[in-house]
């Protein structure tokens, strides 16, 4: 029963890492692709490109690998958070061609509009997937905490008739 326990926490432990990692490797690729746009030269802006494409590859390998530690309902969630970053993606790459063209005006609307919609709605998804991950966390706590009690209990029973066997 304990490493049944200890397992789920610390599946639960890895789960929320890779959260963790999912949006700070968004909000990573966010700012790096929001500075690109204001860059002068290719080849500043191609070096905040690559690095903005890495940041959002981080978050779907990351993504992929919590797949592999949580259960299928939050895999579905997971799924959707995997589709609107390959929709982020392809707006994303669409505001690095207009960027590297010098259409920076176009390339800002393009960025505030339709890109900040998926990363909030990834975001949201996020969001979803850490109070189920904590609604779970409590519940295995909960259990943990009863197998606990119960296990204390039957020590002092078995203590107790030991100690009185032995008086």
């Amino acid at each position: 029963q304990s490493k049944t326990d200890i397992k789920v926490a610390e599946s639960k432990l890895q789960a929320l890492v890779l959260i963790s990692s999912i949006e700070s490797s968004i909000l990573k690729s966010v700012r790096d692709a929001g500075r690109a746009i204001l860059l002068l030269t290719q080849e500043d802006i191609r070096e905040k490109i690559n690095r903005s494409n890495a940041h959002l590859e981080q978050a779907k390998t990351d993504a992929k690998k919590l797949k592999s530690v949580t259960d299928t309902d939050t895999n579905k969630k997971i799924a959707s958070i995997l589709v609107a970053l390959d929709v982020y993606d392809s707006v994303q790459s669409h505001i690095f061609r207009l960027t590297l063209q010098n259409s920076n005006q176009k390339a800002i609307d393009l960025s505030t509009t339709q890109s900040k919609e998926y990363i909030s709605q990834s975001q949201e998804l996020i969001s979803k997937i850490v109070a189920y991950s904590d609604n779970k966390m409590l519940e295995a706590k909960i259990l943990s905490d009863t197998r606990y009690d119960d296990t204390l209990n039957r020590l002092l029973i078995l203590f107790s008739v030991v100690a009185f066997i032995l008086m």
